[in-house]
């Protein structure tokens, strides 16, 4: 963490981050979640060719309640996972028999597209949640998708094994 170079101890820093995770992570957020157009269509089509799964730096019971009935089309989720730190995903992978280079990796966020380059992943950043096509260009990610619909054109264009 960066805390003690703001003057902030670690302790202090885990405190926020712990209330915060938790204040994310209840029941009332739930209404702040929806499910865009095309996802659950795609989830179908891409679960039946790709092992899919959630890397988040989000809390178990977040991706859980996030998810809900679309979970059964992952093979696993990861949360907790410190992007855009490999550790978690390289060890992931390893657990499904799959290698970064035969693996997109899907993302939002800058790290999102640092994670996927770091491990020469395919990188695709997707213009659905917090990332701006400016900031997310900014990455260089190899494809940029608009829309799920899109991003399952691509990946099923991309002949990967898994996508994350």
């Amino acid at each position: 963490m960066e805390g003690r170079r703001a003057g902030v101890s670690e302790e202090k820093v885990q405190e926020v981050v712990k209330r915060f995770r938790e204040e994310f992570s209840s029941e009332e957020n739930r209404e702040l979640i929806t499910i865009l157009p095309g996802v659950e269509e795609g989830l179908e089509v891409l679960s039946k060719h790709f092992t899919l799964g959630v890397l988040s730096n989000s809390t178990l019971k977040s991706l859980e309640r996030d998810l809900g009935h679309l979970r059964h089309h992952f093979s696993f989720m990861v949360p907790d996972a410190r992007k855009p730190d490999p550790t978690a995903y390289l060890s992931t992978l390893t657990a499904h028999s799959l290698t970064p280079t035969e693996t997109a990796y899907i993302g939002d966020a800058l790290s999102d597209i640092r994670l996927a380059k770091s491990t020469n992943s395919l990188s695709i950043g997707i213009l659905t949640g917090m990332g701006t096509r400016k900031h997310l260009e900014s990455a260089k990610p190899d494809y940029l998708a608009t829309s799920f619909p899109h991003l399952v054109e691509i990946l099923q264009a991309a002949k990967c094994s898994g996508a994350i």
